[in-house]
């Protein structure tokens, strides 16, 4: 039969980090973190834990050995509560079991019950440690998971990237958004969600989702369309996916003849995008050469001169 359930030993001083006694948040935090990831494998781990950050056993031979003991018992307690605590902020739920009544904060040992929960989730912490000196038939204390709480997948396709992040936070999700071209739904809202929303997943769970980019950009290149008349340079420019405008009859001296188109906006070989507008005008032709009224007048007025 295929084994999946590990025994992890944790001293209390490992809880304490450098701090040595009590609790330090971030290391405790950080353990939590692991467990959660081995969890997630679908290991069930048994945490063995110690009470070292805030008793070493008796200091001194007139202390009664059980009673010291009993000390002990209550700070490996005191580090079940704490342990479990940053374990339901990863997701984690978890019972804490004793030999002792402590109020609502526990309940009695039972081991029927125990191996049940375990098999039912996936871990267990322990008090006292593993190696601790009890007497026979101390009652060991067990804090044991139920499994991750289920949290459900709200719908996301739809919403905008910030709105889809506010309901993933909500439900004690994470997101991992990618980015894909859509023709279809508007640049910064939610194409697709790789988790169907309403299914229940474990709390901390990733869902990934899309966001929309809009339309891809189509380039083309814009051709040449000097010296072609009106309604050869506008199918022309239309076939290339851009939008022709008309801008009148041009007035400067070119090389071109009467209704060829003298001027494009934008250069021929450009790349612009699809649907982009190229304005164009047409030559006039070219223009009669103006009478020289100066000569005409000297001619006749030598003539006359002459005829007097």
């Amino acid at each position: 039969m295929e084994m999946n359930r590990v025994l992890l030993k944790l001293s209390g001083e490992a809880l304490a980090g450098e701090k040595k006694q009590g609790f330090d948040e971030k290391t405790v935090y950080d353990v939590a973190g692991q467990v959660k990831k081995i969890l997630d494998k679908g290991i069930q781990l048994c945490v063995v834990i110690g009470g070292g950050n805030f008793w070493r056993g008796r200091t001194s031979e007139n202390m009664d050995r059980v009673k010291a003991d009993s000390i002990g018992m209550l700070a490996t307690v005191m580090n079940c509560i704490y342990t479990a605590d940053a374990f339901r902020v990863f997701g984690i739920k978890s019972h804490i079991m004793t030999p002792f009544a402590c109020g609502t904060m526990t309940e009695l040992f039972n081991r029927d019950k125990a191996v049940k929960y375990m098999e039912q989730g996936e871990v267990v912490s322990v008090s006292p440690s593993e190696g601790a000196e009890v007497k026979e038939g101390t009652t060991v204390t067990l804090v044991i998971s139920k499994g991750n709480q289920p949290a459900t997948v709200p719908k996301l396709t739809g919403k905008s990237q910030s709105d889809a992040e506010a309901a993933l936070s909500q439900a004690g999700l994470s997101g991992n958004a990618t980015e894909d071209y859509s023709d279809t739904v508007e640049e910064g809202v939610i194409i697709s969600q790789d988790t169907d929303a309403g299914k229940e997943v474990s709390k901390g769970t990733t869902i990934g989702y899309v966001v929309s980019k809009g339309p891809k950009m189509t380039v083309v290149t814009v051709p040449s369309i000097l010296s072609f008349d009106k309604n050869a340079a506008e199918k022309k420019l239309k076939e290339a996916g851009l939008v022709p405008e008309y801008l009148g009859e041009d007035d400067s001296v070119n090389e071109y003849g009467q209704g060829q188109v003298s001027y494009q906006s934008i250069s021929a070989g450009t790349q612009v995008e699809k649907g982009t507008t190229v304005q164009y005008k047409v030559s006039k032709g070219s223009q009669p050469s103006a009478p020289d009224s100066g000569n005409s007048g000297n001619d006749s007025g030598t003539e006359e001169n002459t005829n007097q």
